[in-house]
């Protein structure tokens, strides 16, 4: 991981442009105006902290500087972290275009699936009875109000329920809507 201070020393001018073009998506440009194309290529230590700054020489600031020494390792393994494909990236390509959609549905199917993977929910606290992680609302509570208060299980309805019975149980089957 790039750290938000941090300097390089590199070999020729193609890896100086590897770097600051990283460093530019990363938001540090050169100089007060934080101007975001490469320049000093040919200089061999690049520092960062709130912009970018170069150095010609190995000894002398480049070896007292605290900021942490990078490799260019870790700059490709960045570049490697940001092609990591999420759920949200494959719906938001998705919603650009309906040929897109189409394609990445049959590539991610479960990001397209309407079932609720409740592997990870957990046991709420207090009258909520399932959690799914990261979500703010419980799946499942106890009624505490209204008509059916304490006789009830209350559902969320950012969901869609079915109500179906399988095993010898009765099953409540939350749906995404949409």
């Amino acid at each position: 991981m790039i750290e938000k201070r941090g300097k390089i020393r590199v070999k020729n001018a193609d890896e100086s442009r590897f770097v600051q073009e990283i460093l530019f998506d990363m938001g540090y440009g050169w100089g007060i105006e934080s101007i975001k194309s490469v320049h000093y290529a040919y200089y061999p230590c690049l520092y960062w902290r709130r912009r970018i700054t170069y150095s010609d020489a190995f000894d002398g600031f480049f070896e007292d500087h605290k900021n942490k020494l990078h490799t260019l390792n870790d700059f490709k393994q960045n570049e490697m972290d940001e092609l990591k494909i999420t759920k949200e990236r494959v719906l938001d390509a998705a919603g650009s275009c309906s040929t897109a959609k189409d394609v990445l549905e049959t590539l991610f199917p479960d990001v397209f699936s309407k079932t609720v993977d409740l592997t990870h929910a957990k046991r709420g606290s207090g009258r909520n009875l399932l959690e799914r992680t990261g979500d703010s609302n419980s799946l499942v509570w106890v009624r505490e109000m209204g008509t059916y208060s304490w006789r009830a299980l209350g559902l969320n309805s950012k969901y869609n329920w079915s109500i179906v019975q399988a095993d010898g149980y009765i099953n409540a089957v939350p749906t995404r809507k949409k």
